[in-house]
């Protein structure tokens, strides 16, 4: 079983990604849960959302103890939360940050395999808004090599053209496109 945390605010779409990502899974012959945990239902509040895929049936319901890969939406939140709490030896962590990844090991320690997406910069230039979500998926697939990104592309697309312009589609396309060419795996 492979199980993702997500560190975000209310209303930065980590509940969306954790279930489009679930769903891509989904269709791709995997077993999945997804779900989020608010605390203070405002948004802006901080939050998380969690991710289980596997090939077998998931029995377990409850949150996510021991993740092996983690995503931050909000950089600020590795100030105020413990991301690493649990986060198994060498799991991912993928930080949306213009900061270098070297810069958060000091904080987060040499025990995980750190990488920093400047998620917001790139939102900025597809969406003209600050929407890093769908950036960090596709870093994040990079990474686990959990499906491939073609599977994210093709499922994203059909996911959303159900309820978002061609123009808010291609935008999410390419942003996820530009994450995963983004992150370097070394």
């Amino acid at each position: 079983m492979f199980e993702i945390r997500i560190h975000g605010r209310a209303g930065q779409g980590a509940k969306t990604i954790a279930q489009l990502f679930a769903e891509v899974n989904l269709a791709v012959g995997k077993f999945v849960q997804a779900f989020p945990s608010y605390g203070p239902a405002r948004e802006g509040a901080a939050m998380n959302a969690f991710v289980r895929i596997d090939d077998q049936p998931i029995k377990l319901h409850s949150d996510i103890k021991k993740p092996d890969a983690v995503l931050v939406i909000d950089p600020l939140l590795v100030e105020t939360e413990n991301v690493t709490q649990g986060l198994k030896k060498n799991g991912i962590i993928i930080i949306n940050s213009n900061a270098s990844s070297d810069s958060f090991k000091k904080k987060l320690g040499n025990n995980f395999r750190i990488y920093t997406v400047p998620a917001s910069h790139i939102a900025l230039k597809f969406f003209k808004k600050d929407i890093p979500n769908t950036v960090l998926l596709g870093a994040l697939v990079k990474a686990t090599k959990i499906i491939c990104l073609d599977e994210l592309l093709d499922g994203t697309k059909e996911k959303f053209m159900k309820k978002l312009s061609p123009q808010l589609v291609e935008a999410n396309l390419k942003s996820i496109q530009e994450g995963y060419n983004f992150l370097k795996i070394s």
